[in-house]
């Protein structure tokens, strides 16, 4: 799995960032997970993008903060999961939430944006199944305010795991796809694919590297090959 991951993710970033027109983007992510009771908990998001593309003329950097509830609809705890697998314990939870963004330096000055972002999402896992592998579910109604124009998203993600044990720490390779509908354009127009690998550092911080790559269906946007580093803190 772990060799598939890599794999995947190799030609993932390749085939994306090999066609012309393609951003690369570089998301450097911290995640803070507080945990206030058995059912629930609160989620901490702060990111940053930085662009490098030909075809895009922002020399500056976008920014995201988020605060977030999480709240377990069917509490099924697994013990063979480590204790800060708040999500890999259940098999159906929810999440509200608000995120903020907005451009810095020159995409401010020309062109920029400010986004008011409300997330409401479901989640749902299937318990190990062939291969040990775990998949799950994931759909969210994003609703934008941006620059004083109103618009949603609607996402549906799948993906698979698998949990491993390395020296008692937890290695979990993973793939995900996602597709988007945007009411901009009235169309499913956003499609993502990821790969990447979590490891447990210890108890309280975990590290997450992934690739993404994302495609439109509108013509006149670039594709994109982005790398995701993620840092996240449970308590």
């Amino acid at each position: 799995m772990l060799v598939r991951c890599i794999a995947c993710a190799a030609l993932l970033l390749m085939s994306t960032a090999a066609r012309p027109e393609t951003n690369r983007e570089f998301w450097p992510e911290f995640n803070a997970f507080l945990k206030l009771n058995q059912q629930a908990r609160v989620y901490l998001l702060a990111t940053t993008t930085t662009v490098d593309a030909e075809t895009d003329t922002r020399s500056a950097v976008d920014g995201t903060a988020g605060v977030h509830l999480d709240y377990s609809l069917t509490p099924v705890f697994r013990p063979s999961l480590l204790e800060q697998d708040w999500a890999r314990n259940r098999y159906l939870w929810a999440r509200v939430g608000y995120q903020h963004a907005r451009s810095f330096g020159d995409a401010d000055a020309g062109g920029g944006f400010r986004e008011h972002r409300g997330i409401f999402e479901m989640n749902a896992r299937t318990p190990p199944l062939a291969a040990e592998l775990e998949w799950y579910g994931r759909l969210r109604w994003d609703l934008r305010d941006r620059n004083g124009e109103n618009s949603s998203l609607y996402r549906l993600r799948l993906g698979d795991e698998r949990q491993f044990k390395l020296r008692e720490r937890a290695v979990i390779p993973y793939l995900t796809a996602e597709v988007i509908y945007d009411t901009r354009y009235n169309r499913w127009d956003q499609r993502r694919y990821q790969a990447g690998t979590e490891v447990s550092l210890n108890e309280a911080w975990r590290f997450d590297l992934y690739v993404e790559a994302r495609t439109d269906e509108i013509a006149e946007r670039p594709r994109l090959a982005a790398v995701g580093a993620v840092l996240k803190y449970y308590h």
